[in-house]
């Protein structure tokens, strides 16, 4: 038996090693032949609580390492077998500070991988239990550093978590938590790298919250602190990549925000900066999927100034790099809903982009993928507001590029579409009435006219129902002129007209 642990042993540092210098499959293997010899080990002593420790960080680890390698079955899997053997661990023993400690980090693991796969009601739940376990810690001991940073990595991603719901107050509300134990931590321990990379994560996501609200000056305020955080953690450590990459994420966040304000010299100037850094650590790690979706987002918004100020040819090159990038995330790890978004959304843009330079069947080829995308996002999260979002713009892109080819029956089935997203949305269905009506004013070619007709007068009297009132609108719409000489039309707008 004792050769036998020794071996385990063995195993266990050489997956260590081989995770150390990147090789993940081959840590996987010597985690499984250590696994297998735990296993063996506690059939011969159940209750020993070294070797059901080691088991659990074996499987703790080949679930990180899963997931970084995109194999998300297989990670839960492992998660789920860790969070039971800390839990039982943690039962035995109560009052041991690291198994709570471990039990509450393999619950935000197995949170963060659900709220990936945008099974956000799981996660919620998986990072409540942490917090719970973590705020324990702190009120045990205050001074502890590590304990008050996982505390508030636990307020984070419930932020995240929360404000992909479309929960925004509740977000903001987690968000701010985070910020707040952290920037005390800051002024505690300036020295502190790992206090500084969190704040500047902090000032981030809560700059998003403010910057979707609509305080843009707020937002980029607090990017400049968290900028600066990030300035700190990279000086005091070059050759850390988790600063580099934070300090490349505080500069891709200025960016778009000084894009959404109309700066946007300075914006191409932060994102150029963003996206040397990036390539830099794609090209030292070139299977890290996060290096490179954040690279595609970088190349996404650099696509997007240059679209804003209608440098076509930037703009196409841009997004199509941006493009290339997540097809390889999504082909890798094609569970990670993130990256579908991510794909859909340039797509459309780039979609757009054709449209503009007037060649509709690509556009139209382009945007009919990427409304695959955020279908696929759509379907496995459809309590989440922004695939809904993102399919339901894909479609309105795709129903626009299918009029100007002239295609009346694609952009009638798009616009049907749309209204089975949004059946309760006034503006959505006036807008999917107006494209019904323009289809209805196409040449006549299938003899389906009647049925565009139809299509746009039900949507719009849909509309109605569900708040829309301007009638003065419609009146001056001249998209609208293809079924003014409907009788439905005509009785639906005298309606619309006495309404109060």
């Amino acid at each position: 038996m004792v050769l036998r642990a020794e071996l385990a042993d063995v195993c266990f540092r050489a997956a260590q090693l081989t995770t150390a210098i990147g090789s993940k499959a081959e840590a996987l293997t010597h985690y499984r032949r250590a696994a297998e010899l735990y296993a063996g080990l506690l059939r011969d002593d159940p209750a020993n609580p070294r070797y059901l420790t080691e088991q659990a960080h074996i499987f703790n680890n080949c679930g990180i390492l899963h997931d970084e390698l995109g194999n998300r079955p297989e990670a839960l899997a492992a998660f789920r077998d860790g969070l039971e053997a800390y839990r039982r661990l943690h039962e035995a023993n109560p009052a041991d500070r690291a198994y709570r400690l471990w039990l509450s980090g393999s619950h935000n693991n197995l949170g963060a991988l659900e709220a990936d796969a945008g099974n956000y009601g799981p996660a919620l739940e998986h990072f409540r239990q942490a917090r719970a376990i973590r705020e324990e810690l702190v009120r045990d001991d205050p001074r502890n550093v590590d304990f008050q940073l996982k505390l508030s990595d636990t307020d984070a991603n419930l932020g995240m978590a929360l404000r992909r719901l479309g929960r925004r107050d509740e977000s903001r509300r987690a968000y701010e938590q985070a910020r707040q134990r952290r920037e005390e931590l800051a002024q505690q321990h300036p020295d502190n790298v790992e206090v500084q990379l969190k704040l500047a994560q902090s000032c981030r996501a809560l700059a998003d919250e403010q910057r979707d609200a609509g305080r843009p000056d707020e937002a980029l305020a607090t990017l400049r602190k968290g900028h600066a955080a990030a300035e700190s953690a990279a000086r005091a450590d070059p050759s850390l990549i988790r600063a580099q990459a934070e300090l490349a994420g505080c500069l891709f966040n200025l960016g778009e925000v000084c894009r959404i304000g109309g700066r946007a010299d300075e914006a191409l100037e932060h994102l150029h900066a963003a996206r040397l850094i990036q390539e830099k650590l794609v090209r030292l790690s070139p299977g890290a999927r996060t290096h490179k979706a954040n690279l595609a987002r970088t190349y996404y918004e650099v696509g997007c100034l240059h679209a804003d100020r209608r440098q076509r040819t930037d703009a196409r090159q841009a997004f199509t790099i941006s493009r290339d990038l997540w097809d390889e995330l999504v082909r890798t790890a094609p569970a990670v809903t993130a990256y579908r978004l991510g794909y859909g959304e340039t797509l459309h843009k780039l979609g757009v982009e054709f449209a503009e330079l007037g060649r509709f069947d690509d556009a139209a080829d382009i945007l009919r993928s990427a409304v695959a995308q955020c279908r696929e996002a759509f379907d496995k999260t459809p309590a989440a507001p922004r695939p809904r979002e993102d399919l339901l713009d894909s479609y309105a892109a795709l129903t626009g590029v299918e009029l100007k080819r002239g295609r009346a029956a694609d952009a009638a089935a798009a616009a049907r579409e749309r209204v089975k997203l949004a059946p309760t949305d006034p503006g959505q269905l006036f807008a999917a009435a107006r494209d019904a009506a323009r289809a209805a004013g196409l040449p006549d070619r299938d003899g389906r006219r009647n049925e565009y007709v139809r299509l746009a007068v039900e949507t719009l009297r849909a509309a109605v129902a569900h708040g829309f009132t301007d009638a003065g609108r419609i009146d001056r719409d001249r998209s609208f002129a293809p079924v003014r000489s409907d009788p439905d039309f005509q009785a639906l707008m005298a309606d619309l007209r006495r309404s109060p």
